[in-house]
């Protein structure tokens, strides 16, 4: 299990750069008003989703447990892009808007959760 949470944590960390670098773009787009800056910005997202995913589904892992970490992952990588495309629709609905919000912050806690229980199993052996 603990080379399967190392494998994963060298990947998200790997990638980490790259999100902060979308949510940077997304902010300045968005503050300019520049439609145009925004949908190339989803549009990258969108490419940078579908590789992350890709690079998560290719790590050899073990673990059932780690196994699960990678699903969650990537469903949060897959609602977070949602997110964003949702955003940049014009006009945008908000009520689809707070419904992936909702589902993202309730996964995100979930594989909080689940990456601290592993982390305390492994740590505990």
């Amino acid at each position: 299990i603990r080379a399967d949470l190392d494998k994963i944590q060298t990947l998200s960390n790997a990638k980490a750069q790259e999100a902060l670098k979308f949510q940077n773009d997304v902010m300045q787009a968005a503050q300019k008003g520049d439609k145009a800056a925004l949908d190339a910005v989803v549009d990258s997202m969108d490419k940078y989703v579908d590789s992350f995913n890709d690079e998560l589904e290719a790590l050899d892992l073990k673990s059932s447990e780690a196994d699960s970490i990678r699903d969650k992952m990537k469903e949060s990588n897959d609602l977070g892009l949602d997110l964003a495309e949702a955003g940049v629709e014009t006009p945008p609905n908000m009520e689809k808007i707070t419904e992936l919000q909702k589902k993202a912050t309730e996964l995100q806690q979930s594989l909080l959760q689940e990456m601290q229980t592993l982390q305390t199993k492994v740590t505990a052996k």
